[in-house]
């Protein structure tokens, strides 16, 4: 059994006692987190209890946030480039390889994402002060302490059968972002919905809008941008409730303000039957087909598409093309439904006397 599911209920409930201000009810969680996903939940867990839900002071700075975003895509998009050329492999299975024919837009198109992702997110800064009252000391001993207890538990009952590190995690992760060109994001699409459409056209609101519950929210939100990069989508499973309502807020702040309820409720109703759309409710669960099915070359048998159109290295250029290509209509449709009354791109700043919580 798969642990992405179990490992989204764990955030889900980090989350909501982040939202009532529980700290001491996190630490649990991130402990337990630590033998379900280790490194993340653990991770996860203690920004959220470190820096409570509460805004602090914030500065807007867009012109460094583009600089660091830019940055660390460029950084993200070398060290893929870098394990590919070290000749570090995915696996041993030929699907999964990346497509060295198409690496260089592949790795350019992996350094965009990042950039157009992470420029919003870093284009606001609390002040010293302000950062420092959002940490909660009663709670660096917890922190301090759920790591420690993790790695001992690990040495002294781990199982040496078991050689999956972080380091390869990571090194597997940056593969798979550049397996072929924007394949976490067609991935994600293909997985999650239109929603990472959305995402990627109100960036500069989300980006903003993360902040709005404080510091551990936009923490956490820059950890769930960097497991962005893994194309094979289950593994963002965990974060899913931080981004449902991040995306949520963002376009209740861009569609509000003189935009028509029919309009807003029109482009609900689109997105939604997007979202059922790309879900392949139609397709019928079957057994996996064995035999009798044409061989598509480099991807073993056509029938297995079935199963992994949702998984990004798994994807043949048949499948990747066909979400491709919904992805891009999705994004053509919300774009001539919203591009009159919606504020797309921004604006990267909202009225500082609104409700902060949204």
């Amino acid at each position: 059994m798969l642990n992405d599911v179990p490992g989204m209920a764990f955030g889900a409930l980090m989350f909501f006692c982040y939202l009532k201000r529980k700290g001491y009810w996190i630490a649990p969680l991130a402990l337990l987190g630590g033998f379900l996903i280790p490194g993340y939940l653990p991770l996860l867990g203690i920004v959220l209890m470190l820096f409570p839900r509460g805004e602090p002071p914030l500065v807007r700075l867009p012109r460094v946030g583009w600089v660091m975003g830019i940055a660390l895509g460029s950084v993200i998009a070398w060290a893929a480039l870098k394990m590919y050329r070290d000749g570090v492999v995915i696996s041993g299975v030929k699907a999964e390889q990346v497509h060295a024919e198409l690496l260089p837009l592949s790795v350019v198109a992996l350094g965009l994402q990042m950039v157009v992702l992470l420029g919003p997110l870093f284009s606001f800064w609390p002040s010293p002060k302000g950062a420092w009252e959002s940490l909660r000391l009663r709670y660096v001993p917890v922190a301090i302490a759920i790591p420690w207890l993790i790695a001992y538990a690990i040495d002294r009952f781990g199982s040496e059968v078991i050689d999956v590190t972080a380091k390869a995690h990571g090194q597997v992760s940056l593969l798979l972002g550049i397996h072929k060109p924007l394949a976490s994001l067609v991935a994600h699409v293909s997985f999650f919905g239109p929603s990472f459409v959305l995402l990627f056209m109100l960036a500069g609101a989300f980006g903003r809008s993360v902040w709005r519950l404080g510091m551990g929210m936009a923490l956490a939100t820059g950890a769930f941008f960097l497991s962005f990069i893994d194309s094979e989508s289950r593994h963002l499973m965990i974060s899913m409730p931080l981004f449902a309502a991040g995306l949520a807020m963002a376009f209740d702040r861009v569609s509000s303000g003189g935009a028509k309820a029919r309009k807003r409720w029109i482009f609900v109703l689109a997105f939604a039957c997007l979202g059922i759309l790309s879900s392949t409710v139609f397709m019928p669960i079957e057994k996996p087909p064995l035999s009798g099915l044409k061989v598509v070359k480099g991807y073993g048998t056509s029938g297995w598409q079935r199963l992994f159109m949702h998984v990004g290295p798994w994807m043949s250029m048949h499948s990747f093309a066909i979400v491709a290509a919904f992805a891009a209509l999705s994004a053509l449709l919300l774009w001539a439904l919203g591009r009159r009354w919606l504020r797309f791109w921004g604006p990267l700043d909202f009225d500082p006397n609104a409700d902060p919580q949204g």
